[in-house]
């Protein structure tokens, strides 16, 4: 049982040399940079404004941001859209491992892969900011500016990412952040074994198309807001809405989801959907691919 321990954390670093040498994941790392720096321009300008430094509390507002949500949740979904991971060197890597401990290699590398994504989200979320961060254990005078309905009114400006006030209401810091980042990679999770599960059984295009849309309703939801009782359903069958963390409460008056209920309903699902994908990957044809 050891020995096929450390055979599947091998495989999992080896999944995941060959992800970091793909130039595609450099190319969107820097998109991200690109695309953060843009975000933090009305807070670089709010903090140069009140002359205060901002605190590093950010992430639990960048999630809670439409457009911001949707490209994160999109983003991970490209890096791992070669589900199920197979190049010209896995079915010798199979042939020697077998394919349970190959596919558990598999599973800890989606698990591996992102939380790497989350740890880069938070280090450019940190980044544009750097020349005014600082540590505080509250959200500081920039934050709860911005989230003033009047700054907004005033400044006629839609912010890149929505700093919430009923988030600074509700929650401290600290937090806000563990649940922002914890449903973020627990969907992360969701998404990629959603995809690895259907490209063992279906064309490529089919789970990965699947997952794009997921992700892209987690972070749509102004689209769909319009459409009356039906958007409350769909904010409670979509985990990826959970991201943001406004769309839960555990005030049932709300009708909102709980925190308990987001949680067994993804740990429930990413469950699943390994049980699925070994039952697939069982009956998956492995076949030997042509060198360059």
């Amino acid at each position: 049982m050891a020995n096929k321990i450390r055979v599947a954390l091998f495989i999992s670093q080896l999944s995941l040399k060959k992800l970091m040498r793909n130039p595609k994941i450099w190319v969107m790392i820097f998109l991200l940079g690109f695309h953060m720096w843009d975000a933090f321009l009305t807070v670089r300008y709010k903090s140069a404004e009140l002359g205060l430094s901002v605190s590093p509390w950010s992430i639990p507002f960048i999630f809670n941001t439409d457009l911001t949500l949707a490209m994160l949740l999109m983003m991970v979904v490209v890096w791992f859209c070669d589900a199920p991971f197979m190049d010209e060197h896995q079915p010798y890597t199979i042939a020697r491992s077998g394919r349970t401990v190959w596919f558990y290699g598999q599973v800890v590398y989606i698990i591996k892969g992102t939380f790497i994504c989350l740890l880069l989200i938070v280090f450019f979320s940190i980044l544009p900011i750097i020349d005014r961060f600082a540590l505080s254990d509250q959200w500081g005078r920039v934050y709860t500016e911005l989230a003033s309905q009047n700054f907004i009114m005033e400044s006629g400006s839609i912010l890149n990412f929505n700093v919430s006030p009923e988030i600074i209401g509700r929650y401290s810091p600290v937090i806000a952040t563990l649940l922002s980042t914890s449903l973020f990679w627990l969907n992360s999770i969701f998404l990629c074994l959603l995809m690895f599960a259907l490209n063992l059984k279906l064309p490529k295009y089919f789970g990965t198309g699947l997952a794009l849309f997921v992700a892209f309703l987690g972070g749509g939801s102004s689209i769909y807001n319009n459409l009356g009782s039906f958007t409350d359903v769909l904010k409670k069958i979509i985990p990826t809405c959970w991201c943001k963390i406004d769309n839960i409460s555990n005030n049932p008056i709300t009708g909102r989801v709980s925190f308990v209920y987001a949680y067994t309903f993804l740990f429930i699902a990413i469950i699943a959907l390994i049980i699925i994908a070994k039952f697939f990957m069982k009956r998956y044809i492995v076949e030997i691919l042509p060198h360059d």
